[in-house]
C-alpha cells in the first residue's frame, strides 16, 4: 500500500516513486553537478540510476512517506557502496559513488514533498520580482509513462501552466518516475521558473502560443537571468548544477521548430538590448514590466520583432526612457 499522494492527478504509486528518487536527489544536492554531468558518459553512474529507478517502485509500496524514503535510503546506500567495487568502475565514478555515500550516511533523510519545496522556493522569488501584480498559482505534479517530448534526452520532464479561473493559474509539472534522473532535479529549478515567469506572470489573457517570439524567447531568456542569481536561494548545494544542466538542455526546450524560432528569436533581441544598453539585469526587469502589462500579447511580441530588425525606437519611446522609468511599459506597447 503506497502513501497517499496530495496531488490530485498523481496515483499514489507514482507518488512514492517519485518521493524515494527525489528524496535521494535532494540529500546527494551537493554530488548533483559531477553526478549529472558525468553520467551520460559512465556505465557505472548510468547503472547506478537505472538500479535505483528498479528498487524505487518497491520502496513506493511501503505505507507511509518516512517508510519509502527510509527504505530507498538504505537501498541507495547499499548500491553505491557496492558499485564503487565494480571492474569497470573508473576513478571518477568512484568520486561521485563515495560523495553520495558520505552524503547517505546520516541517520535519516527528509521525507516532506521535494516538488513542493522547489516550486515554494520559485514562486516566492517571482511574487517578489512582480509585486502586486502578482497571483499566487495552483501547483499540480503528473505522471508520464515516457518522455514528456518523446525525446530521449535525459530531461525527462516538462510543465505547461492553465488559468483555472479569471485571476488565477495552475502551474502543472510532468514527470517520468521511470525516467527520473539526476538531470531532472538539476533542472526542475529552470523549468518552473519558465513557468512563473513567462507565463503566471503575464498580464495577457491570451492562450498560450509556443510560437510567440516575446512568452517563449524574450521572456525565456529573462528566465534563465534570474535563475543564474537565484539558484544559490532556490538550490543551495546544487546551485551550480541547475545552472548548468538549464543551459545544457536549452535545446531540449526547443523541440517543435516553431518553439526553436521564438525561442531564439527573443533571446536574440534581449541579448541585443543588453549589449546595445549594457545593463543586462535592466533588461531582465523591461521584459517583466513589459509582461505584466494588461494589454494582449501581440504587441509584446511586435516589441522582439522590432528590436530584431532594428525599427522600435522609430515610432516608440526612447527605450532608454522605459528602462530608465520615465515612460511606463504600457505607454511603449501602446504605440506597437
Amino acid at each position: 500500500m503506497a502513501p497517499q499522494s496530495p496531488y490530485s492527478q498523481l496515483s499514489d504509486d507514482d507518488w512514492g516513486r517519485l518521493l524515494a528518487i527525489g528524496a535521494i536527489h535532494r540529500q546527494c544536492a551537493g554530488t548533483l553537478r559531477e553526478f549529472a554531468t558525468r553520467r551520460a558518459g559512465s556505465q557505472i553512474l548510468t547503472k547506478f540510476r537505472d538500479d535505483m529507478g528498479l528498487h524505487a517502485p518497491l520502496a513506493a509500496k511501503l505505507a507511509t512517506c518516512p517508510q519509502v524514503v527510509e527504505d530507498m535510503h538504505l537501498n541507495t546506500r547499499s548500491i553505491a557502496s557496492t558499485l564503487r567495487s565494480h571492474p569497470v568502475c573508473t576513478p571518477g565514478d568512484v568520486t561521485v559513488l563515495s560523495s553520495i555515500c558520505a552524503e547517505l550516511s546520516t541517520r535519516t533523510l527528509a521525507h516532506d514533498d521535494p516538488f513542493a519545496d522547489i516550486f515554494r522556493k520559485c514562486e516566492a522569488a517571482c511574487a517578489q520580482l512582480y509585486g502586486p501584480a502578482w497571483s499566487p498559482p495552483a501547483f499540480e505534479v503528473v505522471a508520464r509513462s515516457t518522455h514528456p517530448r518523446g525525446s530521449t534526452d535525459p530531461w525527462a520532464v516538462s510543465a505547461g501552466t492553465t488559468r483555472q479561473r479569471p485571476s488565477g493559474h495552475e502551474v502543472c509539472l510532468e514527470m517520468c518516475p521511470c525516467d527520473f534522473g539526476p538531470e531532472v532535479f538539476a533542472v526542475l529549478a529552470r523549468v518552473l521558473l519558465h513557468e512563473l515567469i513567462c507565463h503566471v506572470g503575464a498580464g495577457d489573457t491570451d492562450k498560450a502560443d509556443p510560437l510567440s517570439p516575446f512568452a517563449e524567447g524574450f521572456m525565456d531568456w529573462a528566465s534563465i537571468h534570474y535563475l543564474t542569481g537565484w539558484a544559490p536561494t532556490i538550490c543551495g548545494p546544487y546551485a551550480t548544477a541547475a545552472i548548468l544542466q538549464a543551459r545544457a538542455s536549452g535545446e531540449s526546450f526547443k523541440a517543435h521548430p516553431g518553439t526553436k524560432a521564438a525561442r531564439e528569436g527573443g533571446e536574440d533581441a534581449a541579448l541585443r538590448l543588453g549589449i546595445q544598453h549594457r545593463r543586462p539585469a535592466a533588461i531582465a526587469q523591461l521584459a517583466v514590466d513589459l509582461n505584466a502589462a494588461r494589454c494582449p500579447r501581440e504587441p509584446k511580441n511586435e516589441f522582439v520583432r522590432r528590436v530584431l530588425d532594428g525599427t522600435l525606437d522609430a515610432s516608440a519611446p526612447p527605450l532608454s526612457d522605459v528602462i530608465d522609468g520615465q515612460t511606463s511599459a504600457e505607454d511603449l506597447l501602446a504605440t506597437l
